[in-house]
């Protein structure tokens, strides 16, 4: 275990993604390097296996020692609670853990202090010490990729509430006719609707129903390519993903606009029901999906303006300014602030 404190700390920060997990290395709360990865699944030996690798492959390329190491800061999509523990994790094999007990079995060797906490959380932290949420002290930050989730800072502090699941909104029901499940098991959550992974489904799902409508869409893999739009015999077409959805939208592209005029719909009126919960001084929306930019960002003030109460209507929605930097500046901030209290 580190004791002496007095230098300046060196932390690591890790954001675990539903599929990429990044790895940051911090003195004294300045970033000196980023990693991303693949995050791991089961096969792989597990989400904590595959971060003790890789900490283990950077630590040995860099100038500075595994001993030298104070703390880990750790962010998870999922609930979790004050003191660590992971509930479960819809969408990465995580589940029922004391996460620094877990991590500590898998890397011995750093036995230092692991703080853990919701991804959404850590990425609101960070946004609340360095991004756009500077000068707040009652924070609601939603971050949008594999996943949906919230992250409620209130007196400048995470919010965790009973089992760790303050700010799931990404689980609320939004469609009680859905047929399809959601990763938590149950059917027409928000997350399957605005989350990267149900955008792209709810575009598949339409150009499969409306063969009729053109679509650039349509030449993208899961897209049903159109006659003129025919890749030749031996080209893969690529994946569909969220963004590629997003800057059809942006072209005019008819079933690309319905999909996220609907998602934006419906993250403006969740977002408006959450607000009446903790009653934010701004909301910050960050992840893959919020690059979408202006125009979703407008689409979702107005749902939001359309069903919030007329007293919180002026409460400002805007795009987080640190980008994929802002959970791991968040899990560091969390442990330097853990090690200076303890």
């Amino acid at each position: 275990m580190q004791a002496d404190r007095s230098e300046k700390l060196i932390t690591l920060g890790v954001d675990v993604g539903g599929t990429t997990t990044k790895l940051g290395l911090f003195r004294d709360g300045k970033m000196l390097a980023k990693h991303f990865f693949p995050t791991g699944k089961e096969k792989d030996g597990g989400v904590l296996g595959v971060v003790a690798d890789k900490i283990r492959e950077v630590m040995s390329r860099s100038s500075i020692s595994l001993s030298e190491i104070d703390g880990v800061g750790m962010g998870i999509p999922g609930p979790v609670t004050g003191d660590g523990f992971v509930m479960e994790c819809p969408n990465i094999d995580l589940k029922n853990v004391q996460l620094d007990d877990s991590f500590r079995e898998v890397m011995p060797e750093l036995d230092v202090p692991v703080r853990a906490g919701n991804n959404a959380n850590t990425a609101a932290l960070g946004e609340m010490v360095r991004g756009a949420g500077r000068g707040h002290q009652d924070i609601m930050m939603v971050t949008i990729g594999t996943g949906l989730g919230a992250g409620i800072i209130s007196n400048g502090r995470i919010v965790t509430g009973y089992k760790g699941y303050a700010g799931e909104i990404g689980h609320l029901i939004v469609n009680e006719k859905e047929t399809e499940p959601c990763g938590c098991g149950h059917c027409g959550c928000l997350e399957q609707y605005t989350a990267g992974p149900g955008i792209v489904r709810a575009a598949q799902k339409l150009l499969k129903d409306h063969p009729e409508i053109p679509s650039p869409l349509r030449s993208f893999s899961g897209g049903g390519a159109e006659e003129d739009l025919t890749l030749p015999v031996g080209i893969v077409p690529p994946e569909m993903t969220a963004k590629d959805v997003f800057a059809a939208a942006f072209n005019g592209d008819e079933i690309a606009e319905l999909v996220t005029t609907r998602a934006c719909v419906m993250l403006g009126k969740a977002l408006a029901a959450a607000s009446f919960c903790s009653a934010p001084e701004i909301i910050i929306l960050g992840g893959q999906i919020s690059r979408a930019g202006a125009a979703m960002l407008d689409s979702v003030r107005g749902s939001f303006r359309r069903y919030v109460h007329p007293d919180l209507a002026e409460i400002p929605i805007c795009l987080a300014s640190l980008g994929g930097n802002a959970a791991l500046i968040g899990c560091n901030y969390m442990i330097e602030q853990f090690l200076k209290e303890n």
